[in-house]
């Protein structure tokens, strides 16, 4: 309510209440007859002459400087710039219920084969990250790339991550993450700038609430998308797993070109 309460106006909504009528919370200023709303009956309030000598009288709120209009995230780190669709045909989709299962990805099967794609259900047991070094092992050779967008992570995927570096797993990783979790998660984010800078993969933070995982292995684009962060959030996930090389450069480029804006 306004600040400008004075008494009569607060024996006027008194007397409402004690009729049953209920008012709006907000008073708007100046027009404030035309922009007064109630709920009926309390319309029986706009036809009380008092109330509505004292709305006449009450003072206008000082005009408010107009305000440039706020620009979409996607202004903001020049999206129009890249394009934001993509359209194929998939010939062929698996569907796959892992939930429940202590290590979903060894009930995933075989890998998509190019043109495919699997879809997944899981539950809390099953972390974002393990799908990683899952496809890796399914597919028998280390990965050239591993481009990573993710909202959230903890330090225990960033030790994985690490240990997929280490070993050769993962040739080339990058890692995106949302600002929202950078700024609720300082000691997490600051140890993946440390353990994985010191290992060459760059970690960049913006307004991406992207979950995507690609990975080029040989001849092969992997992607896998859906709303799973890295780590657990112990909820019903789901997830699809792609292998398709004109998905895999679509979302390639949106994703350097995100990572570029904001480094």
């Amino acid at each position: 309510m306004a600040s400008y309460e004075p008494p009569e106006q607060r024996n006027l909504f008194r007397k409402a209440q004690g009729a049953g009528n209920r008012m709006a919370s907000s008073l708007y200023y100046p027009q404030m007859k035309n922009a007064f709303t109630v709920t009926t009956p309390a319309a029986e309030l706009l036809r009380d002459p008092a109330f509505l000598g004292l709305c006449d009288g009450m003072p206008s709120e000082p005009a408010t400087p107009p305000t440039e209009p706020s620009r979409t995230v996607g202004e903001q780190l020049r999206l129009h710039d890249v394009p934001l669709r993509h359209r194929q045909k998939i010939s062929r989709r698996r569907y796959v219920d892992v939930q429940g299962v202590e290590n979903a990805v060894d009930r995933i099967g075989a890998l998509p084969k190019n043109g495919e794609a699997v879809h997944f259900i899981c539950d809390g047991s099953f972390q974002g990250v393990q799908i990683i070094p899952a496809i890796i092992q399914k597919a028998g050779r280390p990965a050239d790339v591993a481009l990573i967008a993710t909202l959230s992570f903890n330090t225990d995927n960033i030790d994985l991550l690490c240990g997929m570096l280490d070993a050769r797993h993962v040739k080339q990783m990058a890692l995106l993450c949302s600002t929202y979790f950078r700024a609720g998660n300082v000691g997490a984010f600051d140890y993946a700038i440390k353990e994985l800078g010191r290992r060459g993969v760059s970690v960049t933070a913006a307004r991406s609430h992207c979950k995507i995982t690609l990975l080029h292995i040989g001849q092969s684009f992997y992607i896998v998308e859906g709303s799973a962060n890295l780590r657990s959030c112990h909820a019903c996930e789901q997830m699809t797993l792609h292998h398709d090389a004109g998905l895999f450069r679509f979302y390639r480029r949106i994703l350097n070109h995100i990572m570029q804006e904001v480094s």
